[in-house]
């Protein structure tokens, strides 16, 4: 959470460490049929389901090396900002989006960017609440 705006974090990588393969990355976009409170510690029922972020990050690993270290390396991620309201429009009813789906939101950046998109978001949307 950023201000109000709630951020939903989704990764996903080329690599895993069970096996020799390059993976196909997905990332689950499943609307939810329940949703937690961590101000309150309660859960509620959705109906009808729908995603509850504002915003969704996509985290893609993209390193084909098998270490610890090449994790923790900010170059080796890519990251995708999307607002819901874009991805409830494209995708409204879909539950896993690939590589090809994120692309269609526009190039991958890095963590800088990424933060950079982030706050600007919710900068504009807390002021947006404020009118």
């Amino acid at each position: 959470r950023l201000g109000s705006t709630t951020i939903e974090v989704k990764t996903a990588g080329t690599r895993q460490q069970w096996s020799d393969q390059l993976s196909t990355p997905r990332f689950s976009i499943v609307p939810q049929s329940f949703t937690w409170d961590a101000t309150t510690n309660s859960s509620a029922r959705l109906e009808p389901p729908r995603r509850t972020a504002s915003l969704y990050v996509f985290c893609l690993h993209s390193c084909n090396e098998l270490t610890n270290s090449a994790v923790t390396d900010e170059n080796n991620w890519e990251f995708w900002v999307v607002p819901t309201a874009l991805l409830d429009e494209r995708f409204p009813k879909q539950k896993t989006l690939g590589l090809a789906g994120l692309r269609q939101f526009g190039f991958a950046c890095r963590l800088d960017a990424a933060l950079s998109q982030i706050r600007e978001f919710a900068a504009t949307r807390n002021s947006a609440a404020d009118r």
